[in-house]
């Protein structure tokens, strides 16, 4: 059993009242239940630039994923699509969770457990909400960093600590890192019939004349940018799914003209 350092130990305080809070509330939340959400189509919709490029008024009779600050286009999708809205960043989760509006269904976990008490006073009992697991573990493993004389006391990982790239189940225990994308794909592969279609996904990347990284119609924005999305960590878990939905014989599509990435297949 690997040992933990005192200093870690100390530092973690915050996250474990933080996680005990979280799991004492679990039980007030429902459960998600993928085939209420079960359509053909799934749309995975990001904040990037090249949202813009697509017009989203003809996704039809699809379960549309809004992500973080995609829920500004909410009111753009046709009103026979199924709207829910991901998100995982604490962060995010104060920002925006005001803006979401009541017919549209919310899908939460967090990041990491400090600041549960403010994420509980917005969260409703008809949210979908799940905690990942806790592990000691390094605080950014896919940059590759040692973790020195410091591990941090955070949710489990698809991909790393023991657990595999593709979820199951949002009861698996954990959730991704680098971006909410892979999250938001891990769940339309629990949903979609035949394909799962990624808008907004272009990895800090976008025109070059562009002032920033974010679609027009997401109201907040922080600072975004290509070193905030390790292409190659990004790349093994796109793979991951896209294996994983060739065995149903689906197929996933990233619309992004600018994502680096080389794995899925695109559409103009």
């Amino acid at each position: 059993m690997r040992k933990i350092p005192l200093k870690s130990a100390i530092g973690s305080l915050p996250a474990f009242i933080g996680y005990l809070r979280l799991r004492w509330a679990c039980k007030r939340f429902r459960t998600f239940h993928a085939p209420d959400y079960g359509t053909a189509s799934v749309y995975c919709v990001g904040s990037g630039p090249s949202l813009d490029l697509f017009d989203v008024s003809t996704v039809k009779n699809a379960t549309v994923l809004l992500l973080n600050g995609a829920i500004d286009v909410h009111s753009r999708f046709d009103p026979s699509n199924k709207l829910l809205w991901v998100c995982q960043d604490t962060g995010a989760i104060r920002s925006t969770y005001a803006r979401v509006p009541d017919h549209v269904g919310r899908i939460v976990t967090v990041h990491m457990y400090e600041g549960a008490g403010r994420i509980l006073r917005l969260l409703r009992n008809s949210d979908f909400f799940f905690l990942a697991a806790p592990i000691f573990r390094a605080k950014f493993p896919t940059k590759e960093q040692a973790a020195k004389d410091r591990l941090y006391f955070r949710p489990r990982l698809a991909g790393f600590d023991g657990q595999p790239l593709v979820l199951a189940s949002l009861n698996d225990g954990c959730v991704y890192p680098v971006s909410v994308m892979l999250l938001a794909i891990a769940i339309a592969l629990m949903i979609a019939q035949d394909e799962v279609h990624l808008l907004g996904f272009d990895m800090g990347h976008g025109p070059a004349e562009a002032k920033n990284n974010y679609s027009a119609f997401v109201k907040s924005k922080t600072a975004t940018g290509p070193d905030r999305f390790p292409v190659h960590a990004v790349e093994r878990y796109l793979k991951a799914f896209r294996e994983q939905a060739e065995t149903t014989n689906r197929q996933i599509y990233n619309h992004s003209p600018y994502a680096p990435e080389t794995v899925l297949l695109r559409k103009p």
